[in-house]
């Protein structure tokens, strides 16, 4: 069973026996299922099988997705390979490719294929005049991702367990801790700052007060014009997370789930957040 199914288990069984079930929905919401992710580093990319998740390096796009110019690939997530893991919500589909791309404002250009993993091709950057930030170094450090049932861990927002159980939620906690051992995390509200910096699902990972947003769209203005990125709303689902620059670049799904037969583009939003 995996830590956060198991966890769940345990606390629904702790509010019936105290007879706290009310509070269920509530105590839910502030429990997180996470999946980390180790790296293998690309030194061919024509030995990389098509379709698999990676990060960084040279994206597999059909014919039909024209690599966005102007942008960074990020990473291609493989659904069939990421879908047993996401436990909390249901965001992704049971099969295909997300593609997530950034631009220079953090702005996020995405795409979904679900076709067969043949007609994928190795498709390096346009000939465009200047490159997108971090271009040379994203080559370099392209990665393969994998991730087993052992790379799942749960975290646990103590401060609603707190003020709704009161003395009771100790008593949660040990019994958790007992039952699940480093696979259950106890931490106060929105610090991730003794978490880890890469995963799948799980909560953004921030640096800053990015948490105060609401969903709307800030304006800025540059030697450019005028422009706008998005704030995170505590009602997105994390997709993806991964050092990036001086902190952290999170993806999120606005919607759940995604609707694969529209534009994934405000289905899928980008934040960084740095140091």
């Amino acid at each position: 069973m995996s830590p956060y199914k198991k966890t769940r288990g345990i606390l629904d069984q702790f509010l019936k026996t105290h007879k706290l079930e009310e509070h269920a929905k509530k105590l839910h919401e502030k429990l997180h299922n996470y999946l980390a992710y180790s790296k293998t580093a690309i030194k061919d990319e024509s030995n990389v099988p098509l379709g698999t998740c990676k990060i960084y390096g040279l994206p597999h796009l059909p014919d039909s997705i024209a690599f966005p110019e102007g942008c960074l690939f990020i990473a291609q997530l493989n659904c069939c390979q990421l879908k047993p893991f996401e436990e909390r919500y249901s965001v992704i589909p049971e099969k295909g490719i997300i593609y997530l791309f950034t631009d220079d404002f953090c702005q996020a250009k995405c795409f979904y294929y679900d076709g067969p993993l043949e007609a994928l091709k190795v498709t390096p950057y346009p000939e465009q005049e200047e490159m997108p930030y971090g271009f040379e170094l994203a080559l370099k450090d392209a990665v393969t991702i994998h991730f087993d049932k052992d790379d799942q861990f749960t975290v646990l927002r103590e401060g609603i367990y707190e003020e709704l159980l009161g003395d009771k939620c100790h008593e949660l906690f040990k019994e958790l801790e007992s039952a699940l051992g480093v696979k259950i995390k106890m931490c106060p509200d929105f610090n991730n700052h003794y978490l880890i910096n890469n995963f799948i699902f799980g909560e953004p990972r921030f640096w800053q007060d990015e948490y105060g947003g609401g969903g709307y769209e800030e304006d800025f203005e540059d030697e450019d014009g005028e422009g706008s990125y998005q704030v995170y709303d505590p009602f997105y689902d994390t997709l993806f997370c991964m050092d990036y620059g001086e902190g952290n670049l999170n993806f999120f799904a606005t919607q759940s789930p995604l609707d694969m037969t529209k534009d994934l583009n405000g289905q899928i939003v980008c934040m960084y957040s740095g140091t």
